[in-house]
């Protein structure tokens, strides 16, 4: 998924490939999207996947149990929220940090 420039101005994206559970929101909802953005985000799924074991959410969306509150912005609430399983890991503040501000 690559943007397209044309006289210096971004031109969004409609189509979608790869899995769906690793796109974002705009990507899964089938609105317009910045490639490079959307493209940073599958990498914070896949990024979290390979540190865990395991998905941080099912899909992004406000209907997920689990990434409504990245959306709402309550992220404490999020790494709490997760099961047990997931959230007895050992995480760093940096890794966090860089998870969140990926998806």
């Amino acid at each position: 998924m690559t943007q397209t420039i044309q006289n210096n101005q971004t031109i969004l994206l409609n189509d979608s490939v790869g899995t769906l559970s690793f796109s974002s929101p705009q990507v899964f909802e089938g609105k317009p999207y910045n490639g490079e953005k959307a493209d940073i985000f599958s990498l914070g799924v896949i990024l979290f996947s390979l540190v865990t074991g395991h998905c941080g959410f099912r899909k992004a969306g406000k209907d997920d149990k689990y990434y409504k509150h990245i959306l709402n912005g309550d992220i404490e609430k999020y790494w709490n929220s997760l099961p047990e399983n997931i959230k007895n890991i050992y995480y760093s503040n940096e890794f966090k940090d860089l998870y969140i501000s990926m998806v």
